[in-house]
């Protein structure tokens, strides 16, 4: 079984929260070429964050980004974090 690694998530997650504003992750998530310009920046920020930026610029990175700017736009921050924690946990088998 391939074991995924999902930490760079709820990092990611917050960053989305400070530094960019629900209209802004609305126009990422309506256009991909400005979300493909920000993955370096967001990348930069999860490494200076200590995290591994691979997940996402990995092939499923784009989806997973756009759930998480789909997240910034529609909760909370707290519920966001803990619909990604529930995700997370459903997706790698745990309860």
């Amino acid at each position: 079984m391939l074991t995924r690694d999902w930490r760079w998530m709820p990092p990611l997650l917050t960053i989305l929260y400070e530094e960019y504003t629900a209209r802004a992750a609305v126009r990422l998530l309506r256009d991909e070429t400005a979300r493909e310009a920000v993955v370096p920046l967001l990348a930069a920020a999860l490494e200076q964050r200590g995290y591994a930026s691979d997940g996402l610029t990995a092939a499923t990175g784009d989806s997973l980004l756009q759930g998480l700017l789909a997240l910034r736009t529609k909760f909370p921050l707290e519920e966001a974090r803990e619909k990604v924690r529930i995700n997370i946990a459903m997706t790698s088998g745990e309860r």
